[in-house]
């Protein structure tokens, strides 16, 4: 580990080759790293803190792309449901949208009804 507890430039590239390779050992091989040297930096809360944070960042840009893209799906839902030739694909499309709206709904609900447990829980 590099002075003053920052991540060695080689940590750092490890972090970014954990998140982009299909297996730990292809990461390490794709950094120059052994596993017995992933696994020291495994113990240490600096690479581990590093490690999360960086996790987390890619799981929001994961779901803020999974947000720009539902419009395009519900379209392309709606279109095959309307005006694909065969009747199983357009009863798939039907059977998603259907299954998505419920799903909406319920978690709707249950905002509504934590919501209303919070408020009555604040009552006594």
């Amino acid at each position: 580990m590099a002075k003053n507890n920052e991540l060695s430039a080689k940590q750092k590239r490890m972090i970014v080759a954990m998140l982009a390779s299909r297996t730990i050992g292809e990461a390490c091989e794709s950094v120059g790293v052994g596993r017995t040297t992933l696994a020291r930096w495994l113990s240490q809360d600096d690479f581990i803190n590093a490690l999360r944070q960086a996790q987390g960042e890619a799981i929001t840009q994961a779901g803020s792309q999974l947000i720009a893209a539902q419009e395009d799906a519900i379209n392309t839902l709606r279109s095959l449901a309307g005006a694909a030739r065969n009747e199983g694909v357009r009863r798939a499309a039907c059977n998603d949208l259907l299954a998505y709206s419920l799903k909406f709904h319920d978690q709707n609900i249950e905002q509504r009804l934590e919501a209303l447990e919070k408020a009555l829980n604040n009552q006594t």
